[in-house]
């Protein structure tokens, strides 16, 4: 069976995704939006037993990412094919893994480059400069010939945490993964219909979670300001700012020395 991740943009703490339907992409891409989804510290129980879940035949491994000169953020299946022509080797088919700490763990298919030396080297540059992706290989996956960019799959998800909210939120991401694989990406308007008002119900769970586990509301987090290094102190955006110098009146002469009034020469 041909396999092809959803985009990552299709994920439950992400943006709408109406303009980034691109089925045959690699769902690498990351909304700036999640909460704080990145790639695992660890390879945790929790990462272990959702990788089972997965393929239980298979270990999850850290990859530094080695992107090639031509390689292309969110074309992993094109970056590897590039890489095989210029250095031999093979494609492998597998699961980026994420965490969203303390809510979630996701799965995105991906493809790296298994080198003649049979090294797994992820040649897919990362569009948020992760210096490391957790990769799952999977025994199972294939590409049919006839269809070099795969068909479109969904997300894989593991709560990490016993939450309403949270349940509710992959509930909701489920449906959205449905109609893309239903559609195969090509949507119509009520598709386009369907998708916005799951990503309206998933607004407010985004911001109860927000709240809950990061202690801030989204897209509105305090800035925090510490000291510089040679002590002074840290910036104060509530306190008034106060002008050191004198005004100068428009009727006044120039500090310039032309004798001119200043509204009539730096005052222009």
């Amino acid at each position: 069976m041909a396999l092809h991740s959803c985009p990552r943009m299709t994920t439950a703490f992400s943006a709408p995704l109406l303009t980034s339907l691109g089925a045959a992409k690699c769902p690498a891409l990351k909304s700036r939006f999640m909460l704080g989804t990145t790639t695992p510290a660890e390879i945790s129980e929790s990462v272990l037993k959702f990788c089972s879940e997965i393929d239980s035949t298979q270990k999850p491994a850290f990859l530094r990412p080695q992107p090639h000169r031509k390689a292309m953020p969110n074309e992993c299946f094109s970056n590897v094919r590039e890489q095989i022509n210029a250095k031999g080797g093979s494609m492998q088919l597998g699961w980026l893994v994420w965490e969203t700490p303390r809510i979630m763990l996701e799965a995105a298919f991906h493809a790296v480059w298994r080198s003649p030396e049979t090294t797994l080297i992820d040649v897919t540059p990362q569009p948020d400069r992760e210096p490391e992706i957790l990769f799952l290989p999977d025994s199972k996956a294939t590409i049919d010939s006839n269809k070099p960019h795969g068909e479109v799959v969904g997300m894989r998800r593991f709560p990490l945490v016993d939450d309403p909210i949270v349940h509710e939120f992959i509930r909701l991401a489920e449906q959205k993964d449905a109609i893309l694989i239903r559609t195969q990406g090509k949507l119509t308007r009520h598709d386009l219909t369907g998708i916005a008002e799951i990503e309206r119900q998933q607004i407010p769970l985004h911001k109860k979670l927000a709240l809950k586990y990061r202690g801030e509301a989204l897209g509105f987090a305090p800035r925090v300001f510490r000291p510089s290094a040679s002590g002074a102190p840290p910036l104060n955006f509530t306190s008034t700012i106060r002008r050191e110098a004198v005004k100068v009146g428009r009727n006044d002469s120039c500090p310039c020395g032309s004798g001119r009034k200043y509204k009539k020469c730096h005052g222009k």
